[in-house]
């Protein structure tokens, strides 16, 4: 009977410990985030500002709209997150009371874009750079209209090409990861595409330099061919986090008291009830140096 009570307890500590675990997950409204024009930050309290600088200090669902140009976004290896549309970053030109605002001279860096239908979203605007940001699982990762000078750098796109469209002149595409996907440009001029790492690039590199003996043809059609001179070997080398696909969120400290208190409950009530058992009845049995007398 003793032995059925202690397994009993045992199973209720067990099941506070699972009760004191699960917590409510935050909802996520996916609503989008402004840089307005005059600055302010509408939306977050995840962005901070200083001067032209705009840090994120933590993830965010939903993407954020620039507004402002000359200024430029740091992640600092947080994480936008969509639902599966809208755009990450969306620097496209702003109608407002019949005027065409036009946004440019941004630039974007140490930033990753999950689950949008563009990462970037880059329309009727010029002179922006992005650095060292990861996008995946979108549609698209970088969506250029009409837009020109824009550099591209030691991003990693994966699942999610690159495309440029109608008149999009004088833009470098360089030292990227592109995995999984290609660069497309459509009615504009070629973009300088050189020295990325292409994962579906199967040449050699016989001198050891890094760089593919043979060039990438990443457009093959009737209507043209373009190519990648410089293809990479290895991909390119850039922070942990923007290599890193997955997310991992970080476990609450709450949780971890929680199952600490609960172990060190469970366990301080099997050992009373176990020496309980054990404990022999003074009333009913005798010393081992008394037995058989």
């Amino acid at each position: 009977m003793k032995s059925s009570k202690v397994v009993f307890l045992v199973f209720l500590c067990l099941l506070s410990l699972c009760v004191v675990s699960v917590q409510p997950v935050e909802s996520q409204s996916f609503e989008p985030i402004y840089i307005k024009p005059d600055g302010s930050v509408v939306g977050t309290d995840r962005i901070q500002r200083n001067g032209s600088l705009y840090t994120l200090t933590g993830n965010i669902s939903g993407g954020i709209r620039v507004e402002k140009s000359y200024i430029v976004i740091d992640g600092a290896g947080h994480t936008i997150r969509g639902n599966g549309t809208g755009w990450g970053i969306d620097l496209s030109a702003m109608y407002n009371y019949g005027q065409t605002i036009f946004v440019s001279n941004v630039t974007v860096v140490n930033l990753r874009i999950l689950n949008f239908y563009d990462g970037m979203y880059v329309k009727s605007t010029a002179n922006n750079t992005f650095i060292g940001n990861y996008i995946g699982g979108c549609e698209g990762g970088f969506r250029i209209w009409s837009s020109n000078n824009n550099v591209l750098t030691h991003n990693t796109v994966e699942d999610c090409g690159i495309s440029i469209y109608y008149s999009s002149g004088g833009n470098v595409i360089t030292e990227n990861n592109i995995i999984n996907n290609t660069v497309v440009p459509w009615l504009s001029p070629e973009p300088v595409v050189d020295r990325n790492y292409w994962s579906s690039y199967n040449g050699t590199d016989q001198d050891g330099d890094g760089v593919g003996d043979t060039p990438y043809l990443y457009i093959d059609t009737d209507y043209a061919r373009f190519w990648d001179n410089h293809p990479l070997m290895k991909p390119v080398n850039i922070s942990d986090w923007a290599e890193d696909t997955t997310e991992i969120e970080p476990f609450p400290t709450t949780w971890v008291i929680a199952a600490v208190a609960a172990i060190a409950i469970a366990g301080v009530v099997f050992m009373v009830y176990f020496r309980k058992i054990k404990k022999p009845n003074v009333e009913t049995e005798k010393p081992l140096s008394e037995a058989g007398t």
